[in-house]
């Protein structure tokens, strides 16, 4: 892409490789074609897929690695055969960054459309129906930095529709008092609890959402986390 050379030096009096640490890089970098293809697969991307067939045979690595446990030529071998699997996935994993976007784009817009139909007001409707569009100019244009910033934008909105529904604070504060065993304080939540179901009982909407950013505080940090993301997908509700 930039049209120029590096320079670059190769010692060939270095010592050999570790077949042990090799097998592992093998092992990471199988993970992450598996990853890829899935993400080919849901991009409908023909072109990664083919950058992702035309990797290598990890069978051949394997194999090369076998004889480098008392080979160091072999293991240089290897080497070098990891080295050009791994630009083979980068290759496709650059080839995918554009699909993957737009992809990931049109399916927060078909939420938001969903969100807005079912549970947003006209203001949010004209919202959602101008984020469309200038998602569809953008991709037109194949702008991807701006485009990521207008997926920001999507979510925010649809974030804003879900979060005003009452139903959706009522789902969230009985999704965390499954978990009152593993928050830290168990007077405190069992009174934020039992105040948060007076809040239920009298529709305090804003009430209830105070107790569930609460109860969330009460929790370890890892666990309110995957709460967020399990119930939300947002791992900053509360910020």
């Amino acid at each position: 892409m930039l049209d120029e050379e590096f320079e670059a030096v190769i010692d060939y009096n270095r010592s050999s490789p570790d077949p042990k640490h090799l097998s592992q890089d093998l092992d990471s970098e199988l993970k992450r074609q598996n990853f890829l293809r899935d993400k080919a697969d849901g991009a409908d991307d023909d072109q990664a897929n083919d950058l992702l067939n035309q990797a290598g045979d990890a069978d051949d690595i394997r194999e090369k690695l076998e004889a480098a446990k008392g080979d160091p030529v072999a293991a240089n071998q290897a080497e070098k055969m990891l080295l050009e699997f791994k630009i083979s996935l980068d290759r496709a994993e650059d080839s995918l960054k554009w699909p993957a976007l737009v992809a990931e784009v049109n399916k927060a817009l078909d939420e938001l459309d969903r969100l807005a139909a079912k549970h947003g007001n006209s203001n949010q409707g004209e919202k959602a129906a101008q984020l469309r569009e200038q998602a569809d100019a953008l991709i037109e244009k194949k702008l991807s930095e701006a485009l990521r910033k207008k997926l920001d934008q999507i979510n925010d909105l649809q974030h804003d529709i879900l979060f005003g529904q009452p139903g959706f604070w009522l789902g969230f504060f009985n999704y965390l008092v499954e978990d009152r065993a593993n928050m830290r304080d168990g007077t405190a939540a069992d009174r934020l609890i039992d105040q948060g179901r007076q809040f239920i009982n009298r529709g305090n909407v804003q009430g209830l959402r105070n107790v569930v950013g609460q109860l969330l505080a009460l929790l370890p940090q890892e666990i309110a986390e995957a709460k967020q993301r399990g119930y939300t997908g947002d791992k900053g509700l509360f910020r």
